[in-house]
């Protein structure tokens, strides 16, 4: 199945780890919830942190286009 086309615009981020999150990135792609490489398992992972906090009511603003 093709990707949406994203409904916002999108920027480049850099995040460096260590291999354990390498590894951990791994696996969240093999689940296939998270993309199909380590930039958008992280991407996604991040969203749906920000998510989390925001429905437990630690922060205001939710990310929009985020489900």
């Amino acid at each position: 199945m093709a990707r949406q086309k994203n409904r916002i615009g999108t920027v480049r981020i850099q995040v460096a780890g260590n291999p354990k999150l390498d590894e951990r990135l791994d696996q969240a792609i093999k689940t296939g919830l998270c993309g199909k490489n380590r930039a958008e398992a992280a991407e996604r992972l991040i969203a749906l942190g920000w998510l989390a906090l925001h429905r437990e009511g630690l922060i205001d603003d939710e990310i929009e286009g985020v489900d």
